[in-house]
């Protein structure tokens, strides 16, 4: 989106072919060592506490400015009465803060609602809100005449009690249900009976199950890791064909079905896990939802349940054994309950059909729509004909989720998800709003609405439903709703099928009339969305075309081995199957110990990120600074400490700098990448599956079924997209479903030359045009795959491969791997292509420095070492080059990274060899000299940071932390070092190309200046400054300043009474962490290159 002017050009042609010329590698080289002004860095940034201030918010903004940050997300998460929402003082403040960031040129994102989860307010109304399908049912006997009121009560409402977020205590009411349809069904009732019901059943419970009475109810209280039993035992063989166990609170455990065989032993029917662990609302608007399996029929006189691997005491509170077909795990089939985990895998949303078994289905002919019959006061009067009839009064309810974490007065409803028209509501109620107010001269950098990652749950239902549904599908909706309850319908797979309808309905309105309306108001106002495309709890939607959808798209990574490879992919292949050049990142989250972390630190895992696709950052997290006498500062559990109170924050522009040249180059051009995995079509979906495994040296994105439909073609056997991304190979998920209109544009791009890999689906998973569907599926699958003995088939111009490895296909399209290394080398890379311009990103993932040949799928071109902390370039030496490759020894610091770049045709100087390679391309600078002589070091001395009150005098550099001073042993803050150094001979050393001062270490962070002008700082491994242009001959002074944690101080107050201590410390190392080493340690040498 902010790509330099001249860099667009690489775009205009459809397929990306433009040539790039000299004038552009020269303004490429020219960006990177100055990253434009346009390629912004961000930072989140979180008004939480009780008080807000302009005079905060002010200081916050010019610190942001000063430390290269233009782009901030406001999150109103938090606060108390001091400063009401949507009050006179908070018009004020936000007018304040829109104004001086367009004075600042920072651009600001506002969340899209109170909080940072999702669109909600309290202007969301009960019926505008998410919801589902809620029933009472009634069950008669005709024939007889039905009149009665089927009464809407709290008892049919689940009640909802302080479970995940705080104010997700919600609670639907009677006079929120909005009556939908009434419908009647007849069931056979012997096939209902609960066998644990019987008469003379038996049935007992293993010791260390523990049985415990509420309300009357009788619960079940499963020991932890120890197998316990239920056993049923009936005085003859009965029919069972499903169990429901209802659950109470949260437990998780392996579960066995068994039956007892005429042989007089068990066997297993069924096994299964039960997965009730988290219970908030994000995760299921009913979270105790039943478990519910079903299985083949059988007939047996005892069957036992078997429980293992309990990881809590959770409750059971019923058992219900049944000959009735039931759909199996329903709840989660409609969203009632959602996957238990941050990221769901990519089959965490896959079920089997069941069985096409119609016994004891009820029919679509014999559901009746009654809803005529209900009077307004909720009276039924119905003629019931003969037989057992179930009754359903169906209607919506609030799911009940609300936007949080939001501030006092700011939370209300999330809304309708599905509904178009209801979130350009919910825009103008709140944005809308903001663009009305605050006048468009002072808001010129409010440019993006953001909608974080989705925590919100699901939804099974919304206004005109029914008439949506059959506008999307074709067929009519209604005689399908006792699914949504477990009643199969024509049988459990055609029940299946629906429900599977549904989800992916909730799934394509979700992108397309919540994310896509979002986007229209706020391009019709001049703005923009920025999206994180997935979900962390309960995301009902398909991350692709969900992200599609949104201007700017955004992953996260947390430092750790916490969130990020799922969350970046999602991002990733989003933007380069829709053609969004940037991909943004919630960078850096989640932090510990608190206040002990620091860029070089971080270096490593934002590396990481960049490989796997992130070419834009969004710092998590600033925290409002509102008060400038506390220290060391407000923070959250979950942030970095990414503010003007750090005791690093005042050089944190040597990082910013760093992660900008890096986005610079990597939002140039197309990302390269020789697989499309498709995701399929079943929803929800979180992720992709790679099957078969890429190999290394290779990548890859996901690719969805609107993309391939709408966009995909062929061009010389490579499926290429509008805006000029590319694939060799299309590989197809490991299921047997696809919907006929897919796997017909697929055969279609095989036909064209594409290569293929994937098995032949058999039916299709949706209801609509059954069975024809499943019949025309069938039907090009034999076209398109031949027989099924053949593992490979020539379709048209290209390939299908039913069974084989990518490194084979590879091999016959003689494609060598993009980058082969060695599989020791612990190298993440990424790759770029603007025309004729390679630009690769290698980043050590290793604590050390490696050498090592890299071959780059590039041909007769000059590699380039582009070094990634200085902003320097310079050709290397010694390669050797192939037909198709270059073979480039390289070598990297500890968690180093740098850009190769080729973009001119060239020879080597010098072949590479085992011996000579690496020295060649990267020779050791000479030793000019070393600094000796003694430091003088002034620390800040105030009542905060402690230091001592006069300069002190090093005569040998010394990690503060080993002082026998405890103010200089626990000091936080900034130093700075002073000294001298002679030039002999200038005009000599003039003739060298750089001349550094290198230091061996430095805790954490250093500028140095030389004759009072900055020459430049370190802040990563190697400790090094090129002070050419600034040294004179003779003597040169020489001031360092250097900063390092509050880690120290933290420690060192934790160590003191409380009333001497003078931070106010919520969180950090503990009293008796150790320390970290801090300041300059080790040589400080003069080197030439």
């Amino acid at each position: 989106m902010f790509l330099p002017l001249l860099f667009l050009s690489a775009f205009t042609n459809r397929f990306g072919d433009s040539v790039v010329s000299n004038r552009d590698t020269a303004a490429l080289e020219a960006g990177f060592r100055k990253p434009p002004r346009d390629v912004r860095l961000g930072c989140y940034w979180y008004w939480i506490d009780k008080t807000v201030t302009k005079k905060g918010v002010i200081a916050d903004l010019k610190a942001m400015k000063r430390a290269g940050i233009t782009r901030a997300f406001i999150g109103m998460t938090g606060g108390g009465d001091e400063l009401k929402f949507m009050s006179d003082q908070w018009w004020e403040l936000l007018h304040t803060t829109l104004k001086t960031a367009s004075d600042l040129d920072i651009e600001i994102g506002l969340f899209n609602c109170p909080g940072w989860s999702q669109s909600g307010g309290p202007w969301i109304k009960n019926n505008q809100a998410m919801r589902y399908l809620a029933a009472v049912e009634r069950q008669v006997t005709g024939p007889t005449l039905f009149s009665e009121k089927i009464p809407i009560t709290s008892k049919d409402i689940p009640s909802i009690e302080n479970i995940g977020w705080s104010n997700e205590s919600y609670q639907a009411h009677p006079a929120d249900f909005q009556d939908v349809k009434v419908i009647a069904f007849p069931i056979d009732p012997h096939l209902f009976r609960n066998l644990f019901d019987e008469n003379k059943a038996r049935i007992s419970f293993s010791g260390n199950i523990k049985q415990q009475l509420e309300n009357k109810d009788t619960l079940y209280q499963l020991p932890q890791n120890e197998t316990a039993s239920v056993m049923l035992e009936l005085p003859q063989k009965m029919t069972a064909r499903s169990l429901t166990i209802a659950i109470r609170g949260r437990i998780s455990c392996d579960a066995e079905l068994q039956y007892l065989g005429d042989d007089q032993v068990y066997k297993t029917i069924s096994t299964f896990k039960i997965d009730r662990v988290v219970d908030g609302l994000m995760r299921g608007f009913i979270p105790n939802s039943p478990v519910v399996v079903s299985f083949a029929t059988v007939n047996a006189r005892a069957y036992r349940i078997l429980f293992r691997n309990s990881g809590s005491e959770g409750l059971i509170s019923g058992f219900t054994l049944t000959a009735a077909p039931v759909i199996e795990r329903f709840p989660e089939k409609t969203f009632a309950k959602m996957f238990n985990s941050f990221t769901p895998p990519w089959d965490a949303y896959m079920w089997d059909f069941q069985t096409t078994d119609a016994a004891g289905a009820v029919q679509p002919r014999q559901v009746i729509d009654i809803s005529d019959h209900l009077a307004p006061d909720g009276t039924l009067r119905w003629k019931v004909p003969s037989g057992k009839w179930v009754i359903l009064r169906t209607g919506m309810l609030p799911t009940g989720l609300q936007n949080s974490p939001s501030p006092k007065g700011a939370t209300g409803l999330e809304v309708d998800k599905m509904s178009g028209k209801l979130a350009e509501y919910h825009f103008d109620s709140y944005i809308g709003k903001i663009l009305k107010r605050i006048p468009a001269e002072d808001r010129k950098t409010f440019r993006l609405v953001v909608l974080d990652s989705y925590e919100k749950g699901g939804q099974n239902f919304t206004d005109d439903f029914i008439d949506l549904f059959r506008q999307q599908y074709g067929y009519d909706p209604t005689p399908y709703l006792p699914a949504y309850y477990g009643y199969p319908i024509g049988s459990p797979a055609l029940s299946n099928r629906f429900l599977w309808d549904m989800r992916r309905m909730v799934a394509d309105r979700m992108a397309h009339q919540y994310i896509g309306t979002i986007t229209r108001k706020a391009n019709e106002n001049g703005l923009k969305t920025w999206l994180e495309n997935y979900g962390t709890w309960g995301f009902a939607g398909e991350f692709l075309n969900y992200g599609g959808q949104s201007d700017q798209v955004g992953g996260e990574f947390w430092l750790g081995d916490y969130l990020g490879k799922v969350e970046i992919r999602c991002a990733s292949s989003a933007a380069h199957t829709y053609g969004k050049p940037q991909v943004w990142a919630e960078s850096f989250t989640g932090s510990g110990p608190h206040y002990t972390v620091y860029p070089g630190a971080i270096k490593q895992k934002g590396d990481w990120a960049m490989a796997e696709g992130v070419n834009a950052f969004m710092l998590h997290v600033y925290i409002q600074q509102q008060a400038d006498n506390i220290f060391p500062g407000v923070d959250a559990w979950y942030n970095m400490e990414f503010n003007r109170k750090n005791a690093w924050f005042s050089q944190i522009d040597l990082f910013t700098t760093y992660l900008r040249r890096c986005s610079f180059m990597l939002q140039q051009g197309l990302n390269v990448a020789d697989v499309a995995y498709y995701i399929g079509e079943d929803a929800p979906k979180m992720d992709g599956i790679v099957a078969p495994e890429i190999p290394a040296g290779y990548h890859y994105d996901f690719i969805n079924a609107e993309v391939l439909l709408h966009s995909a073609q062929v061009k010389d056997g490579k499926l290429v997209l509008p805006h000029g991304t590319q694939y060799r190979v299309l590989v197809l998920p490991p299921q047997t479903t696809m919907r006929p209109e897919i796997l017909e544009k697929i055969g279609q791009l095989i036909e064209a030359g594409l290569l293929v890999i994937g098995a032949p689906p058999w039916v299709s998973p949706s209801l609509q045009n059954y069975p024809h569907a499943d019949q025309k599926v069938q039907a090009l699958s034999k076209k398109i795959w031949g027989a099924k003995t053949e593992k490979e088939h020539r379709y048209g111009k290209g390939k299908i491969y039913t069974q084989t490895s990518l490194e084979k296909v590879f091999q016959q399209l003689n494609l060598p791997p993009d980058l082969l290394l060695k599989d020791s080398v612990p190298v993440h890379y990424t790759h770029r292509k603007i025309g004729d311009t390679d630009i690769y990103f290698l980043s050590n993932q290793s604590n050390q420095r490696i050498q090592f040949n890299a071959q780059f799928r590039v041909a007769q071109k000059q590699p380039e070492y582009w070094n990634t902390l200085t902003g320097d370039t310079r050709c290397l030496k010694a390669f050797t080059q192939a037909d198709a490759t270059t073979l480039v020894p390289l070598q990297l610091e500890p968690s180093g990274s740098a850009f190769i770049v080729f973009r001119r045709s060239g020879k080597p100087m010098v072949q590479a060899t085992e011996e000579r390679s690496v020295q060649e391309n990267f020779p050791e600078p000479k030793f000019i000299s070393e600094i000796i002589t003694p430091w003088t070091v002034q620390f800040m001395s105030d009542s905060i940071h402690r230091g001592p009150t006069e300069a002190v005098l090093f005569k040998e550099l010394q990690d503060w932390s080993e002082s026998s001073n405890p103010k200089i042993k626990h000091y936080s803050g900034t130093a700075v070092y002073k000294n001298r150094f002679k030039i002999a001979a200038l005009q000599r050393t003039k003739s060298f190309r750089k001349l550094w001062i290198d230091f061996e270490k430095v805790g954490m962070m250093a500028k140095v200046k030389i004759n009072g002008q900055y020459a430049g700082g370190v802040w990563a491994y190697p400790y090094r400054v090129n002070i050419l242009p600034f040294i004179k001959e003779g003597e040169n002074d020489l001031e360092v300043e250097v900063v390092n944690t509050w880690g120290n101080r933290i420690i060192g107050d934790l160590n003191l009474p409380q009333k001497e201590r003078r931070l106010q410390i919520h969180q950090g190392p503990a009293a008796n962490a150790p320390l970290q080493e801090s300041g300059i340690t080790g040589k400080v040498s003069i080197l030439a290159e």
